[in-house]
């Protein structure tokens, strides 16, 4: 079964093509020729670019710590080799929540991973050009070839809403294999990766690349901003109380007392339709009062954590 998924995604990617059984056999030799000539890594675009991932020491380009050249492999490589290479390079700390302890990045991995993936999908293979991913003391640069595609402006790529897929096999690939959830939500989900941090990420675009800028998280603001947020959210005098319905406050109920609970739960506990109950748990997940937990038949939703930290 797996292999014949396989090879129904590299038909896909167009490098082979189905038999025709009509033709004769000299015809179909032919044809295979040509199918193996034109997967040779000279002269296929994904093999003939690559990704250089370098480390600076400070924030200036004059001092090489690490550099890594991923060339003529193949794009699910590139991407773990740049996994890879930030696991290498990027510190990771915890803060307390309750009774369990909270990974927290210097760059946030789903930030950092949803920049890699929509550079290696979107970027233009035509250029012959290399994506460039720069570590920094304060940041990470990640530069793809190519600009917007057409058809798409600046302004409703920075809403991160509207997407126009450049190379629609690579991107169908990287859904099936659960590396992107869905077009249209990388930008989004960049940004909310620094929700609570203080920072923001950058986006430049150029007529011909499109610049990515993760800052680093500073651990001290990042407590200091975690703590001002909550206790201007209990106090209520910065942030307005929430106003939950009847359903969303049952949900909230149950989670209290249940710790997690699945859609179909849901449907039952409401005796609502899949439609509304999962338009009442997308609600609750933008008051950030549940979050998603999961992947296909194993989704579940758990109460958000409200955070506390350490004394020093």
């Amino acid at each position: 079964m797996a292999l014949r998924k396989n090879k129904q995604l590299v038909k896909e990617m167009g490098i082979i093509k189905a038999p025709n059984h009509n033709k004769p056999k000299e015809e179909s030799q032919k044809r295979d020729v040509q199918i193996k000539a034109s997967s040779r890594p000279t002269e296929n675009p994904i093999f003939k670019t690559g990704i250089l991932l370098i480390r600076f020491e400070g924030d200036s380009v004059m001092n090489i710590r690490d550099r890594l050249h991923v060339k003529h492999q193949s794009i699910i490589n590139q991407f773990e080799r740049c996994i890879d290479f930030y696991s290498k390079h990027v510190n990771i700390g915890e803060l307390i929540d309750g009774v369990y302890r909270k990974t927290i990045e210097e760059i946030p991995l789903v930030a950092y991973r949803e920049t890699i993936a929509n550079a290696i999908v979107h970027r233009d293979y035509e250029m012959g050009a290399d994506i460039k991913i720069e570590f920094f003391d304060s940041r990470i640069e990640v530069v793809s070839p190519g600009g917007l595609p057409r058809g798409i402006s600046e302004e409703e790529f920075l809403d991160g809403r509207i997407s126009i897929c450049r190379n629609p096999a690579i991107a169908s690939i990287f859904m099936r294999m659960g590396i992107i959830e869905r077009l249209a939500t990388g930008i989004r989900r960049i940004k909310e990766s620094y929700q609570y941090t203080g920072l923001k990420p950058q986006f430049h675009v150029a007529q011909n690349s499109i610049k990515v800028v993760l800052p680093k998280i500073n651990e001290k603001k990042m407590r200091s901003e975690l703590i001002a947020k909550k206790n201007a959210s209990e106090s209520h005098e910065t942030f307005k109380e929430q106003v939950f319905s009847e359903d969303e406050e049952r949900i909230c109920n149950h989670l209290k007392q249940h710790k997690k609970i699945s859609r179909k739960e849901v449907e039952a506990l409401l005796e609502l339709k899949k439609t509304q109950t999962i338009k009442i748990l997308n609600q609750l997940i933008e008051k950030n009062e549940i979050e998603r937990v999961g992947k296909g038949n194993k989704i579940y939703y758990k109460e958000v954590p409200k955070i506390r930290f350490e004394s020093q």
